[in-house]
């Protein structure tokens, strides 16, 4: 299944790029194209190069600057921060009605692989790998995007990938474990709550200590705040509970290259585990794919109903008058 997976998403890559080069031979696509290229020489590739010019002539000049505290209080604490914005989010995860699409079957898929000899852990891992390609390209942007240079883009891409793949995979986990938690099963129940109670839990120690911590000592300024937010990743009880968290984004702020690879490494035993986790909840996996389905096809048929529907306005239309009533 692994290499038809590998094969499907080359093929269906393949001829979306064929696709939209053979759109190029329509002046309009082909005008749209030269635009668009033209934008990103010069919103992007031309400013990196200007910045990179600049910052290289103030490291050589004489008066070359230290970075400000903040600055460098901020990469120190940037893990931190960034798995506690994850910890939040993740408990949001679970509250909220949020789902990460990778369930979402395509109407081809259905057809084919659903009949087919096919487990669902098959199917899930089919699915994982279908998404790579789409979270890699946007890795590729936001390191293309992002103020810096050499290896550090490359570090930027490969921690952005882990990232978005960490929690695409586990959101995914969330789905499987909301449709379990309808199952006539008592223990199937109490299993698909394990992982709230955990996370609540971690979110009241991660408060408790953060609480104790500004009431010993108030910080006075923004580099004091994240100083102590920082503390946290890395003492007590707080550490345990962020350290997933914390090692899913340090390879964002870690530096080159040993200090990455060692970031990388613990990155990707994170997402390694949630990949564990989300094909060990394959037993309600036709459940939460068939919602999934449901909620695309009630979307579609609630745009083909909508898409050419001419409604009321309750404005009457004069032969003269201004234009913006007409467009409007």
């Amino acid at each position: 299944m692994l290499s038809a997976s590998l094969y499907i998403t080359v093929c269906s890559a393949r001829n979306r790029v064929r696709a939209r080069l053979r759109r190029l031979r329509e002046p309009r696509y082909f005008v749209g194209a030269v635009a668009g290229a033209a934008y990103l020489y010069f919103s992007i590739f031309a400013r990196m190069r200007t910045s990179s010019r600049a910052s290289a002539a103030r490291r050589r000049g004489p008066n070359a600057a230290a970075p400000p505290a903040v600055m460098e209080a901020l990469i120190r604490s940037g893990p931190a921060l960034a798995g506690m914005l994850l910890l939040v989010a993740t408990v949001l995860g679970w509250l909220m009605p949020f789902d990460s699409g990778l369930l979402d079957f395509s109407e081809s898929e259905v057809q084919f692989l659903f009949p087919a000899p096919v487990s669902r852990r098959q199917l899930l891992v089919h699915r994982m790998m279908r998404s790579q390609l789409g979270m890699l390209f946007g890795s590729v942007v936001v390191a293309v995007v992002s103020p810096v240079g050499g290896l550090r883009r490359v570090q930027v891409a490969l921690g952005t990938w882990l990232l978005m793949a960490t929690t695409k995979v586990y959101f995914t986990g969330i789905s499987l474990s909301r449709a379990r938690l309808g199952s006539a099963v008592t223990h199937a129940r109490r299993v698909a709550r394990l992982p709230v109670v955990v996370l609540l839990a971690g979110l009241g120690i991660v408060a408790a200590q953060l609480w104790r911590a500004w009431v010993a000592s108030p910080p006075a300024s923004v580099r004091e705040w994240m100083l102590l937010l920082g503390s946290l990743s890395t003492s007590g009880a707080s550490g345990a509970v962020l350290w997933p968290f914390v090692a899913v984004a340090r390879p964002l702020f870690a530096a080159w290259p040993a200090p990455f690879f060692y970031a990388l490494a613990q990155s990707a035993v994170v997402l390694v585990a949630v990949v564990a986790w989300v094909l060990a909840s394959d037993e309600a996996f036709q459940d939460a794919a068939a919602d999934a389905t449901a909620k695309r096809e009630t979307r579609q048929a609630v745009q083909k109903g909508t898409a050419f529907r001419a409604r009321a306005t309750g404005l009457r239309l004069d032969l003269t008058g201004r234009p913006e009533l007409a467009f409007a």
